[in-house]
């Protein structure tokens, strides 16, 4: 293993939080063990609801007892992410990948991530003054050094948003799989990403226990928010926007695509596509129509280009779930609740 510059304390840190987090993890299992079996009314899954708050504000006052720097952050989250028996770090790729192993490992890897964003969005809001921000977002006019802090202030404020918005509408949609009876076979799997997302994302798991785990039907995004508290320009926050959502759509077409009729015969790989199909109907919902339009554009620029019909795959059934994708946005927004961007 590579050598750190941990210092005792440090790994009597990470042992507090490690077993705090492993009951956690104990708790959510149990927890989705009574869901499955329909107990959600019981008292003993009340009882294990009253445990799990009673965690996690443990859990909460282990990370506020603690001072890091940012080197510090960055030796934690290097030795924690060398005992992982995957480098997928990604939050989307590993709940679509259900990559369950070292789980605890993965929480306190996002948390830290999580907290050191904060700290740095803090950071760069405090530097720049009010009438800079003003400036720059109206006008776009400002040297070097201000170039980059207000980048980095704005991108992370976006991704933070977006990336639970994005989960937030992975989940919406993952619920009408759970509810529809053509997908019984998999409503133990579905349910148990339904669990993972909230254990692995702090800003879910926050608003999902205070509803008794029950997905929303509707949600007001955060991210729609971001030009109101940040004074960015909106043209600036839609091309901020719109760039991360497309990244995310584009990998997720690019996996969902690569699967054929065949593999559709196999349980793992159909359950793959469904929670593909969740994750870019969810990336779709915040991206504005013209992006949107582009996309729709490029993918069937693809599907006849000599590239793709090298590859002689037979995956009729992806092309229609990307197809539906598109399709459907208009009828996505409608049922959340989200207006055409």
């Amino acid at each position: 293993m590579k050598k750190t510059n941990l210092m005792d304390e440090d790994y009597k840190w990470l042992e507090k939080i490690i077993k705090i987090s492993t009951s956690i993890e104990k708790l959510y299992k149990e927890i989705f063990v009574l869901e499955i079996n329909g107990q959600k009314d019981s008292e003993t899954y009340k009882k294990n609801m009253d445990y799990l708050n009673i965690s996690l504000e443990v859990e909460s006052k282990i990370y506020e007892n603690v001072t890091f720097n940012y080197l510090k952050y960055d030796e934690l989250i290097s030795y924690l992410t060398n005992q992982l028996p995957s480098n997928i770090l990604d939050m989307p790729e590993c709940i679509i990948e259900r990559d369950y192993r070292e789980r605890v490992i993965r929480r306190i890897i996002y948390n830290l991530l999580a907290q050191l964003q904060e700290i740095a969005l803090k950071k760069y809001k405090v530097e720049l003054p009010d009438d800079i921000l003003n400036f720059a977002s109206q006008f776009g006019v400002f040297n070097l050094n201000q170039i980059a802090n207000i980048t980095i202030y704005f991108d992370n404020e976006i991704k933070k948003s977006l990336g639970k918005d994005f989960l937030t509408g992975y989940l919406i949609f993952l619920q009408e799989f759970i509810n529809n009876d053509n997908f019984n076979d998999f409503q133990k799997d579905l349910i148990k990403s339904k669990y993972n997302v909230s254990f692995l994302n702090k800003h879910i798991e926050s608003e999902f226990k205070n509803n008794n785990f029950q997905i929303p039907d509707v949600f007001y995004p955060n991210s729609s928010l971001v030009p109101d508290f940040s004074r960015i320009n909106s043209n600036i926050y839609i091309d901020l926007k719109d760039s991360y959502s497309f990244r995310q759509a584009i990998y997720q077409i690019s996996k969902l695509i690569e699967t054929s009729n065949q593999d559709y015969q196999d349980y793992n790989q159909k359950l793959t596509s469904i929670l593909r199909e969740c994750l870019i109907r969810a990336t779709f919902l915040f991206m504005s129509n013209e992006k949107l339009e582009d996309l729709n554009y490029q993918f069937h620029e693809y599907l006849e280009s000599d590239e793709y019909r090298k590859k002689s795959l037979n995956n009729k059934i992806s092309e229609e779930i990307i197809i539906n994708c598109f399709n459907n946005i208009k009828k996505d927004r409608n049922k959340i609740n989200i207006l055409s961007l």
